[in-house]
């Protein structure tokens, strides 16, 4: 399919999970599972392994659908033969750079920052219609 995944497809999907260890208090599960619930249905995985690595590769076998970010599925290592669907309700995570108070940044990570902010400037503007 190529039409935007809703919260009922991802509840029927078989879903290979990957941050096991985080399980449902991952902050992307948790905002998925919250938009199932109000979308009256449960997700569940039918396999979880730790990396997203080894998610894509059961994925790739046949065995099921996972999710990822742009970033992984725009990476070198997203496996051939795969494609990604968008949801049909964007999902979005906030990143922060966390210092102790009254400390300031270290140029290297001022920098870092300009730069994300940077791209996250441009690639906003770039999906704007």
């Amino acid at each position: 399919t190529t039409q935007p995944v809703t919260m009922a497809d991802l509840a029927a999907a078989k879903l290979i999970l990957y941050d096991a260890h985080y399980g449902w208090r991952d902050p992307t599960r948790r905002q998925l599972a919250e938009r199932a619930q109000v979308a009256g249905v449960t997700l569940s995985a039918v396999i979880e392994v730790e990396h997203v690595e080894s998610a894509l590769h059961i994925v790739a076998r046949g065995a099921g659908d996972t999710i990822v970010s742009r970033a992984v599925a725009h990476s070198r290592t997203f496996p051939e033969g795969l494609h990604t669907i968008g949801f049909a309700e964007p999902l979005y995570d906030t990143i922060a750079v966390v210092r102790r108070q009254g400390t300031v940044l270290s140029p290297a990570t001022q920098e870092i920052t300009r730069l994300a902010r940077r791209m996250l400037l441009a690639h906003g503007a770039a999906q704007r219609p």
